[in-house]
Formats: C-alpha cells, structure tokens, sequence
C-alpha cells in the first residue's frame, strides 16, 4: 500500500528523528545498507517536515528553527546520499538550492523567490548589505547587516524596522526579528514577513528615517539559484563532516561553512594563540591569503580584486587544521579552603562527559583561591577548558592556559564568593574540546557575487 513507508524508509525516518531536529544531527553511514528511491526521499522529507510545521506567526524563534531544521534536514540527507548511487544524487539536486544569506534550502515548487545575490546600498557613512531575501509561499525571510543606522537595538527602543514594498506597491511589515551586534560594529538581523502575492518580480527593502538606504531587490525563482553541485566540497576527519560553500565578493572570498554537529557544537577554527591551528587558504602556487573575519559559521580572506576565471583554472584549498568543540558533561570535585599559603596537595579524578578532569592542587593566592587542574585526552580529541559554577553560590572566575595546547592550567575564584567556608564544591560543565584534522576542502567552483549592485 503506498500510504505505508518500507522498511528502508522507515529506517531513514527513525535515523531522522533521532536528530530531534533542529538541534541535532546523525549521518547514516551503512555503506552496506538499501539506498531510498528518489519517491522515498520525497515522502520520508515530507513526513520528517510535517513534525516541525508551525505557525510563523507566533513567533520569530519558530521562524529561525524552522529554517534550521530544513537545513538539518538537508545535511543529514546530502551526507547519507553523498555515498550512494550518483542517480540519487542527480535528483536530490533538483530538491536543494543555496539561497544566498541563508544556505541550503528545500525548494518545493516554483513559488519559490529569492535574491540570487547580495545587494549593498552605501549613502555617507552608512551602509546597508541586503545578504539574502526568500519567500517559499508561507512566509519571507530577510538578512541583512547595517552600518551607522541603529544606535539601540533594545526591543524597546528599535522603531525603525524595515518593511518591504513589493513591485505591485503592497506593503508587508515584520512578523518578528532577531538582531545581534559584535562591539561597536554593524547590526546583524534576520527578519520575518508574510509571503509574497502575485510573484513579484522585485520588492524594494526600506528603513523609516533611512531611506536613502532604500534598495531595490531583483527576485528569482529556484531554477537561478545554484543547485547541489555547485555547492563546493567537504572533507571529513575525526568523524566530523565540513562543507564548504566559497562566495567571491568584491572584498574577498567568503567560505560559508556547515559541519554535522550531534553530540557536539563547534564554537571555533583554531586554537588561540597557537597561529599553526588557524585555518589556511591557498591557490594552486601556494600563495596564502589571510583570514580578515573568522565567526566560525564563515570565513573572509582578503583576495584582491577576486576573478572566478583564476579559481576555475587553478582551483584553491582551504586547511582547517583544528576545531573547538563543545559537548556535554558535568563533575562535581570538592576542595578544601587552605588556611594560609601553603600547596594542598588533592590527586583527585572525575569524568567530565567522555574526558578526565584532574583536581592536583589548592592554594591561597593573594586574595584568591588557586585550583591547580590537568584536563585529559582520548582519541578524539583535548579537553582545554569547561564552564564553572560554585554548588550553592554565584561564582566569579578567571584562568589561565599553557600556549601549545590551551588546556587550562589552573583556575582563580575570588575568597570572597566563598567567604567562611572551609571546603567549596566545584561544579564543572560544558567541556571544550580541542580537535585536530586537518579537514582539506579543494574546490574550483565559487558563487560569484561580485559587481553586486551598489549605490553611493
């Protein structure tokens, strides 16, 4: 009966939700295993996207995990295909589609619209880069990141959200945002609105106050959006998975990277300071390019006045050679408070989620209370560091690590926080862990966004 999934979709479904999406994600790698029909992967993504369907409109945090989960849904499908059959493949292109600003996306039907490039708008000393614009019939999101535009971005204060008008002059207002600033640099957001009637052609982005900002964003449909093979390359070491996916701008190269975290999230390339760990992009002679921005998620290389001629002909290989990780555990280790200054000697053990964590020594330092540790190690990878709380008390805290390697050598706590006490119990959580490949991503294929349209 066709209303009934077999076997091997079934297996696919339950290897799906075991993710619990959109936080998670499992490869399948039965190499021996039955392969799905392209029919199969259609009704299992189907059935797997019914369970996260929500109502946009109560709230923007359903709208990001919605997008998140599509994307997870995506990975989990593209790792477990990546070695089946390359029919299988050929069809699932015709499924996923890089939406500029927003990654992999599922397309479902021609509804589909989005920006196929960024669009920068620059007036005096303020800048507006509209990274990417999609609506897939239910709903519309926006990225974009602004310059010398908001000063407060507090909810309470942030009056002047943009809107957009479509090419019809209909009017569409958010249903939601999330907005994020590093220091004093520009504000990042995403932005939620209702769909698009009657496919326009372009919408225009306005912010109140701000319309000499104001930029006019041509629409396309999936079919101009690049598909699964034109996507870059990934690299797999330590069981984990990186994909890399190159945009050539006109101030550089950006590698928009995505890994298969499950039991694990990475939070960074590289271990401080240790510069041999940073990653490392290279053309075909060997000349490197440095890295101008690193947040994990994508990497910027300075490449001056960029050709997609050169890399199609030549090809470039980034090198990720280490990642930090977090994953979960909690130790609990009791240490006494020293009278004076004197070393108390402690050789205590605990298991801090797969790694042990030894608590050597105690003393007085000043007016805090040294711990002296030695994080362990095991084939996957070094435990560097780990969150710290006080059992039944708040907790401020600085440490220091050695420069090879970063573990953390010892911790401080002010005697304060634990004024009176005669033993502190320790609680220790989250451990960061270093993880060394390297992962080798060669492509000679990039999305070429540059000459994007742009207005002083």
């Amino acid at each position: 009966m066709r209303g009934e999934f077999s076997p091997e979709e079934k297996e696919l479904v339950k290897t799906l939700e075991s993710t619990e999406l959109p936080e998670g994600m499992v490869t399948w790698l039965d190499k021996s295993g039955p392969r799905p029909s392209q029919d199969s992967l259609n009704r299992v993504k189907a059935a797997t996207m019914a369970k996260i369907k929500t109502d946009k409109r109560e709230s923007f945090r359903r709208f990001i995990g919605v997008r998140t989960a599509a994307a997870v849904l995506v990975l989990v499908l593209v790792t477990t295909l990546a070695i089946g059959p390359q029919k299988v493949l050929a069809g699932l292109e015709n499924l996923l589609r890089y939406v500029p600003g927003f990654g992999v996306q599922n397309i479902k039907g021609q509804t589909f619209l989005a920006t196929t490039r960024p669009v920068i708008v620059q007036s005096g000393n303020k800048r507006l880069e509209v990274l990417g614009l999609f609506c897939d019939g239910k709903d519309t999101g926006l990225h974009i990141k602004a310059a010398n535009v908001w000063n407060d971005i507090k909810p309470e204060d942030f009056r002047a959200k943009p809107y957009l008008v479509d090419e019809h002059g209909e009017k569409y207002t958010d249903w939601g945002y999330s907005l994020s600033r590093g220091g004093n640099g520009p504000v990042e957001g995403y932005f939620s609105y209702g769909p698009l009637r009657r496919n326009p052609d372009y919408v225009k982005l306005i912010i109140p106050g701000h319309e000499d900002l104001t930029a006019r964003l041509p629409l396309k449909g999936p079919d101009s959006l690049p598909q699964l093979s034109e996507l870059g390359t990934s690299d797999a070491a330590k069981g984990i998975v990186i994909s890399a996916m190159p945009e050539l701008r006109d101030n550089g190269m950006v590698v928009n990277l995505v890994f298969n975290e499950n039991a694990f999230k990475v939070e960074g390339l590289g271990s401080y300071p240790a510069k041999d760990t940073l990653p490392v992009l290279k053309d075909s002679q060997g000349k490197q390019y440095q890295v101008v921005k690193n947040n994990t998620s994508n990497l910027h290389f300075a490449i001056h006045e960029p050709k997609i001629e050169e890399i199609e002909s030549t090809g470039m290989t980034l090198t990720i050679p280490t990642l930090m990780v977090k994953e979960k555990g909690e130790a609990e280790a009791k240490v006494p408070v020293p009278d004076g200054g004197q070393v108390v000697t402690l050789g205590k053990k605990v298991d801090l989620g797969r790694y042990e964590l030894k608590v050597t020594k105690v003393q007085k330092v000043a007016d805090h209370l040294r711990v002296y540790v030695s994080p362990g190690k095991n084939d996957f990878g070094i435990l560097t560091r780990f969150d710290l709380a006080a059992k039944g008390g708040g907790l401020s805290w600085h440490s220091k690590h050695d420069e090879q390697l970063g573990q953390m050598q010892y911790f401080e706590v002010k005697l304060a926080d634990i004024s009176g006490k005669d033993t502190v119990t320790f609680v220790f959580q989250n451990p960061r862990v270093r993880v060394d490949g390297p992962w080798e991503l060669k492509f000679n294929k990039a999305m070429n966004f540059t000459s994007v349209e742009e207005r002083n």
